[in-house]
C-alpha cells in the first residue's frame, strides 16, 4: 500500500494524539523509518476535537488537507476507513496480526502493546497506546529534542500566564467534564472529594504551594461544584476557551510545581511533559467501569483512590 515509513492515523483529542505520536515515533526510530502523522481522522472527528497538534514542535510529517471537505481530505478519510474495515475485531484477536496487504496493525489494547516490538516498517499503526513506556523509551534512546512539543507561536495571553505560574509555587488541579458527562458510567467523573483527598495526600508527604490553579472545560459547573474548595484554598479558575487553544493550556499546566490530574490524557501529558513538577497525583483507577490501560503511569506518581460522581443530575 505504501513503500516506506511508519504511518499513524491520529484520533481523539490532543492527549490521545500525543500517545499515538510517541508510539509511532518509537517504532519509527527503532526501524529507522520516517514518521507520518495522518490528521484527516481528527478533521472528520464527530466529537469535534480541535486540530492543535500542528501548533507544537515535533518530529514527523503531517498528512492532512488545509480544508476539511477538499477532495484530498475526503479521499484520505475514505482510504483510512477502507484500511480499517478489513481488520478482524481486535478485542477478539489473540495473536499478533499485521495485514500483509495494507501493512496495518490495529492494537487490541488501550495501553502498552508489546507487539509494537515485532513491527518492522513500513507499517500503519492504529490504536490508543496509552502508556508512559513509549515516551520513556524515547528518552532513554536520546531521541527527544529539547524543543520537542514546544509551542511554535505562543499567544500573548499564554506568555502572560506563563510568567505568573513561574513566579509562585503552583499546584495545578485538572477537572475534566465536557464530553465525559455522556460516558460517566464507563469513564467516570471524578468528584471534588478526589481532589480534597489528593491535596491531603500531598500535605502528608510534606508538599506545599503558594497558589492553586484549577483548569477545567466546564468553569461554570465546576465553580458551583467546587465552591467550598475554591473558597477554602483560594483557588483560581483557569479556562482557555476564548483566549487560546488546548496546546497552550496543556503546556501552561506543565509548568506547575505540583499536578493533580484527572482521568484524562490531557492532564496526563501536562504532568508527563513537565520539567518543573515535583509531584504528580493521579487516580488509582483510570476508568470507573472499564479496563484500565496497561502501564499507564510511571511508578513514582502518587496514586489516590478515586471518588466518582454517581448521579450528574443531582450533583449541584
Amino acid at each position: 500500500m505504501f513503500r516506506k515509513g511508519i504511518r499513524v492515523p491520529l484520533k481523539g483529542g490532543l492527549g490521545n494524539q500525543l500517545f499515538q505520536y510517541h508510539a509511532g515515533l518509537y517504532v519509527a526510530k527503532r526501524c529507522s523509518q520516517p514518521l507520518y502523522l495522518d490528521l484527516t481522522g481528527v478533521q472528520f472527528d464527530r466529537a469535534h476535537h480541535e486540530l492543535v497538534i500542528d501548533k507544537l514542535n515535533f518530529e514527523g510529517k503531517l498528512l492532512y488537507a488545509k480544508h476539511r471537505y477538499s477532495i484530498l481530505s475526503i479521499r484520505q478519510h475514505l482510504r483510512n476507513l477502507l484500511l480499517s474495515r478489513d481488520l478482524t475485531n481486535p478485542s477478539k484477536r489473540k495473536r499478533f496480526r499485521l495485514n500483509k496487504l495494507t501493512r496495518t496493525y490495529k492494537s487490541p489494547r488501550v495501553g502498552f502493546d508489546k507487539n509494537l516490538e515485532r513491527i518492522e516498517g513500513p507499517a500503519r499503526l492504529e490504536g490508543y497506546f496509552q502508556s508512559y513506556k513509549y515516551y520513556s523509551a524515547l528518552q532513554l534512546m536520546g531521541e527527544l529534542s529539547p524543543k520537542t512539543l514546544e509551542l511554535i507561536d505562543p499567544s500573548s495571553y499564554f506568555l502572560g500566564r506563563l510568567s505568573e505560574i513561574k513566579a509562585r509555587r503552583t499546584l495545578v488541579l485538572h477537572v475534566r467534564r465536557g464530553d465525559y458527562v455522556s460516558v460517566m458510567d464507563s469513564f467516570g467523573l471524578l468528584s471534588v472529594n478526589y481532589y480534597v483527598d489528593a491535596m491531603s495526600a500531598l500535605r502528608q508527604r510534606g508538599f506545599s504551594w503558594e497558589q492553586v490553579w484549577l483548569f477545567t472545560d466546564d468553569p461554570t459547573g465546576v465553580k458551583s461544584e467546587f465552591a467550598q474548595l475554591i473558597r477554602d484554598e483560594k483557588v483560581e479558575l483557569i479556562h482557555f476557551d476564548s483566549y487560546s487553544n488546548p496546546a497552550e493550556e496543556m503546556i501552561l499546566m506543565s509548568h506547575a510545581n505540583i499536578c493533580v490530574i484527572a482521568n484524562s490524557t490531557f492532564s496526563w501529558w501536562a504532568a508527563c511533559l513537565s520539567e518543573t513538577t515535583q509531584a504528580v497525583v493521579c487516580p488509582s483507577k483510570w476508568f470507573k467501569n472499564s479496563e484500565d490501560p496497561v502501564d499507564l503511569y510511571p511508578s513514582h506518581w502518587i496514586k489516590v483512590l478515586p471518588s466518582w460522581i454517581s448521579d450528574w443530575s443531582t450533583n449541584f
